[in-house]
């Protein structure tokens, strides 16, 4: 007598009869399921990244990113294919544990034969592969009303305004648009006619009608994809043979790994418009956003109606030159830590040769221009000026001494610091009168004196003007000595007749608002020019926008010179998704890459050199 065994090395008639029992109990007992064949990435030649293989032929078992180690641009069999599958049905809970609501058990394993999947499908289910269960199909779901265009318009409607047809006269409101589609979704109470023309109140959008389905039900079936398969211990017979092939799935979601069986979205009937909630979280996004925007217009802190005493704040080496409005004088000034303040300087013709030290300022009395012209009843002359020297003043009056006599008949004494320099004019009795605009000196000079940056309106004989811009006029001829180079390097003095100028010019004003950052100037006052560039058609005191630096500059001409103001630390926020859409759907070119494209796999940014 043999012995008995149910094991057996070969399939035999036990094991067919087996099978056959359990494919009948999966055909009659299990629901259908559509599957959706993956066939592998889509193929990919000529790529020359190692990190990118020559997939030139469709395998399901080919990798199309090593580095990454996934199939982003998945291909599908076109055909469906139907078999029938066992699960366990359940609740379908939210888990409230975590941040947000989430399904908890949103996983189903599902079983299938073995054998009738072999014989239908040429290969078993594997990872990728997508299941399509009638069975889900949801019957009584509400679809809103729709609209469908002849062309795209020209601009997007937007999700809350109202549209209105021009023949029907029908009003609706928007609930979600898909602009690539040409597809609106609304709530209405009337219905629209194919061939007029609807225009959104708000967003001034206009398109004609191609088609108008009014509010009815949608039917959608339930979609998963197989993230793993193994074959179920639940599967295996008394001879020891595996019948059963169990898949785990999870749920489906917009993915352009699916994009062969939802589509890209941008045809009405694509699936991805029925199941994907993309659209609505991007017009959830823009909703916030645009409210974001009106709420909080600009970054940063508004603070410019905040003020603080600017006393504290000054930048320490500034020099201006002050200069009267009454009297042909001037002194100079450097900005301290505080305020402004006179200082010491050598006063020459010719650079100090010893008792000098590095940042030490001279007044070159030999180059500077003093800027004093006299009229002759038409033009107005320059004229000469003398350097009274040490000697030659008067130490209490601190004038020219009656006796000094000058190759003019005109001078200025250059003294001490808190003198600094002034103006005289010798008269007919050989004294030395003061040059100022009051009655009196006049009178004593016995011509007029007219002091300004611009000439006198009147020109007579003899009238003195003191010319005080930097032009043609007072050009004060300053050095700084520097100890690195051994050398007096000449500074660009600004003229000023107040020091509340000054304090604007060097951005010292008394008062400034805390940290503004807008490039705005003070007071209302418009920006002259725009731009990457300083333009030569400016005059002193014009503002300059710089938008070639980042955040944007606005600078100030003062004499030769461009000041820095304010940076525009409040420019307008952007939304990051709008940001990103120019980067991720970048379709420009770029001849330097070897497939022409500038958008490039971050797989090829990453990619290690060879270190030799």
């Amino acid at each position: 007598m043999p012995r008995l065994s149910l094991w057996k090395p070969q399939k035999g008639n036990d094991y067919k009869m087996i099978d056959r029992v359990i494919r009948e109990h999966f055909n009659v007992g299990g629901t259908g399921v559509f599957i959706h064949k993956y066939l592998g990435p889509h193929a990919q030649a000529n790529s020359t990244d190692s990190t990118q293989p020559d997939n030139s032929v469709v395998r399901p078992n080919n990798i199309q990113d090593l580095l990454f180690l996934e199939n982003r641009d998945r291909k599908y069999d076109a055909d469906v294919y139907d078999m029938r599958g066992v699960y366990q049905v359940q609740d379908s809970d939210f888990d409230l544990t975590q941040f947000g609501a989430f399904l908890s058990n949103d996983t189903i394993y599902m079983t299938f034969h073995l054998n009738e999947m072999i014989d239908t499908l040429g290969r078993k289910l594997m990872s990728g592969d997508v299941l399509e269960l009638p069975h889900q199909r949801d019957d009584t779901m509400l679809d809103m009303a729709r609209l469908e265009f002849t062309t795209k318009p020209a601009k997007k409607f937007r999700k809350g305004e109202t549209v209105t047809g021009a023949t029907s006269g029908t009003t609706a409101t928007v609930v979600n648009y898909n602009h690539n589609a040409k597809v609106l979704r609304m709530v209405t109470d009337g219905d629209f006619t194919v061939g007029e023309t609807i225009t959104g109140t708000s967003s001034t959008a206009v398109g004609e009608v191609s088609a108008y389905y009014p509010e009815g039900p949608q039917a959608i079936n339930r979609y998963y994809v197989i993230e793993d398969a193994a074959r179920g211990s639940e599967g295996y017979s008394p001879t020891w043979y595996p019948h059963i092939w169990r898949v785990k799935c999870t749920p489906l979601v917009d993915s352009p790994e699916f994009s062969d069986i939802l589509g890209t979205g941008e045809q009405k009937d694509d699936l991805r418009n029925l199941i994907s909630t993309y659209q609505s979280d991007i017009d959830i996004g823009d909703a916030i956003v645009n409210q974001a925007q009106t709420e909080v217009p600009k970054k940063g802190y508004e603070t410019a109606h905040l003020y603080v005493n600017k006393a504290d704040q000054y930048i320490p080496g500034n020099v201006y030159g002050h200069w009267q409005t009454n009297t042909a004088s001037f002194k100079l000034y450097e900005s301290t830590e505080t305020n402004w303040q006179t200082f010491d300087y050598f006063v020459s013709s010719t650079a100090p040769t010893a008792n000098y030290k590095n940042g030490d300022y001279w007044l070159d009395t030999a180059n500077t221009n003093w800027g004093l012209y006299v009229g002759n009843g038409t033009v107005w002359n320059s004229q000469a000026v003398s350097v009274v020297d040490s000697a030659n003043i008067d130490g209490s009056t601190k004038t020219p001494i009656s006796s000094y006599v000058p190759s003019s008949d005109y001078a200025v004494v250059v003294s001490d610091r808190n003198v600094g320099a002034t103006y005289f004019k010798k008269v007919a009795n050989g004294s030395w009168v003061k040059i100022a605009t009051d009655s009196t000196t006049v009178g004593l000079l016995g011509v007029d004196v007219a002091i300004g940056t611009t000439a006198p309106s009147t020109n007579a004989n003899g009238k003195i003007w003191w010319r005080t811009e930097s032009t043609n006029g007072l050009k004060v001829s300053f050095k700084k000595y520097s100890s690195t180079t051994d050398s007096w390097v000449t500074q660009d003095i600004a003229l000023h007749s107040s020091q509340d100028s000054a304090n604007d010019a060097f951005g010292f004003s008394n008062k400034v608002g805390v940290h503004a950052g807008s490039a705005t100037p003070p007071n209302g006052i418009a920006i002259a020019h725009t731009g990457s560039s300083f333009p030569s058609s400016l005059n002193d005191g014009d503002y300059i926008l710089r938008t070639d630096y980042e955040p944007n500059r606005l600078f100030k001409k003062v004499g030769n010179r461009f000041i820095r103001i304010s940076d525009d630390h409040r420019g307008t926020y952007s939304a990051a998704n709008r940001i990103l859409n120019t980067f991720i759907e970048n379709t420009n070119t770029n001849t330097d890459n070897a497939d022409g494209r500038e958008q490039q796999g971050l797989s090829k940014a990453v990619k290690p050199r060879t270190d030799v």
